[in-house]
């Protein structure tokens, strides 16, 4: 915040917010920025608000979502069920990374699956050994399915 008394309820002459917006399929950006106006529009702040996309030089990962009924999620979870006992529910995964580019620019049919555990991407990141093994027995059987040729 800039400007105005350091001291307590004062209010500042300006605030900068960074705000990471994560995207649904059919959302641009200009549809979030327009979201954005009109939010500050209704709270009276119309002409007081300036939104900008952060720079960058690589281009921003656009969304994607693969159908639930895509052949890949029906056999992962069928073979998810088949060595869990469990369903494998379907949902978008708040992040960006190589599937972005993979599903959006090549095309190519992306699900993202894996053990559970902790401190993901960080220090003293783990997963949990019995989750790790149905993994991979899960990954092996999807991939045995894929390529029988009866998708």
């Amino acid at each position: 915040m800039e400007g105005g008394n350091p001291g307590t309820l004062v209010v500042p002459e300006k605030c900068c917010l960074f705000v990471d917006r994560y995207v649904v399929p059919g959302e641009t950006d200009e549809i979030c920025i327009a979201q954005i106006m009109e939010a500050a529009e209704q709270l009276g702040l119309s002409g007081k608000v300036d939104v900008r996309l952060k720079p960058r030089k690589s281009p921003y990962m656009q969304s994607f979502a693969v159908e639930e009924d895509h052949p890949l999620v029906k056999i992962l979870q069928e073979e998810f069920y088949s060595v869990t006992g469990k369903d494998l529910p379907c949902a978008y995964d708040a992040s960006v990374c190589d599937s972005n580019i993979l599903a959006v620019s090549l095309g190519i049919p992306v699900v993202t699956f894996g053990p559970s555990g902790g401190n993901m991407h960080g220090d003293n990141e783990y997963g949990y050994a019995w989750q790790v093994k149905n993994c991979g027995e899960v990954y092996r059987r999807t991939v045995a399915s894929l390529l029988s040729g009866e998708v």
